[in-house]
């Protein structure tokens, strides 16, 4: 138990003035604790309990470099024009957006342009070919101001798109691009998107996703909140979950998907594909695949400590 606790001190020191993100480790600690005992219980050494608790956090790292990057001092933007002109500016190539409270939604435009469209104490700055969207530290405040809302068009082929909220909500609709990271604390995920790469990290919020992958490489990661992808055409899919259930549908072939969680159960529809690789394990629940079984290629690894693990057509 004390190694759980020294590898999440770890984590959150170099954060130690990041009250945001020293919030969540309290929450991410005791989920620990509770899934390392289960561990043991089960019959697990504390080795085994230790790294089975650790691979199911994920990119923790990631998470909290994202998270402290929503931290009121990192917001020094001033107000600036509220719709950058690409045509005067230059081609935006990147999307950043880093708000708080406020939900955000990112359809396809209809064009080639950017549509930006927000509500509340939101600002907009254009750095190149970089849009940065975020909320505005009211004057001689250490707060932000109460939630808005925040809605983009994206041309289609897109280049890179990064969104961090730490309460609102996130959706994506019909989104086609080449890299995207989007990173809630308390908030849902949903949507559907086509892109080369995708990382996409939630806490406490549930994720709900339709991603075409583009041979390219997907890694979603939940703390406490349920993950239910709809997956096509990846090449690699890591996908894990401390309490939370996994479900995924597998509608292309790939190189490996694996899946990792501590107390929730795992479900794969493999139905659309001629056979699979499985590996799979589960300490105290139970294990079944009715799929045909064909060495060398579409690898599935799924893993849990307490909850079920379930490969069905």
């Amino acid at each position: 138990m004390n190694s759980i606790t020294q590898y999440i001190n770890s984590k959150f020191e170099p954060y130690a003035d990041c009250q945001e993100v020293q919030e969540i480790r309290e929450e991410i600690l005791l989920n620990c604790m509770d899934r390392y005992n289960d561990s043991i219980a089960s019959g697990m050494s504390e080795k085994q309990a230790h790294d089975s608790v650790v691979e199911s956090l994920g990119d923790l790292d990631g998470l909290l470099a994202s998270i402290a990057q929503d931290h009121p001092s990192d917001f020094t933007l001033e107000k600036r024009e509220e719709q950058p002109s690409a045509d005067e500016t230059g081609v935006i190539h990147t999307i950043e957006v880093s708000v708080l409270s406020s939900d955000v939604r990112l359809t396809s435009s209809n064009t080639d342009e950017i549509v930006v469209e927000t509500s509340g104490s939101i600002i907009q700055h254009q750095d190149g070919g970089i849009l940065t969207i975020q909320e505005e530290k009211s004057a001689g405040s250490l707060f932000f101001s109460s939630s808005g809302k925040v809605e983009i068009g994206v041309p289609a082929g897109f280049g890179t798109i990064h969104v961090r909220t730490k309460s609102g909500d996130i959706s994506v609709s019909q989104i086609d691009a080449a890299t995207f990271t989007l990173t809630a604390t308390s908030g849902d995920i949903d949507g559907d998107l086509r892109v080369h790469d995708a990382i996409i990290h939630s806490l406490s919020g549930d994720i709900d996703m339709k991603i075409v992958g583009v041979n390219g490489d997907v890694k979603v990661n939940s703390t406490s909140g349920d993950v239910d992808l709809q997956l096509y055409g990846c090449r690699t899919m890591d996908v894990s979950s401390t309490s939370g259930d996994i479900d995924v549908c597998l509608h292309d072939g790939f190189e490996a998907c694996r899946l990792n969680a501590i107390s929730g159960d795992i479900s794969v529809d493999a139905g659309r594909l001629e056979g699979v690789e499985v590996h799979m394990r589960s300490v105290s629940g139970d294990c079944h695949c009715n799929v045909a079984s064909v060495n060398g290629y579409n690898v599935i690894e799924a893993r849990t400590v307490s909850g079920n693990v379930s490969i069905d057509r």
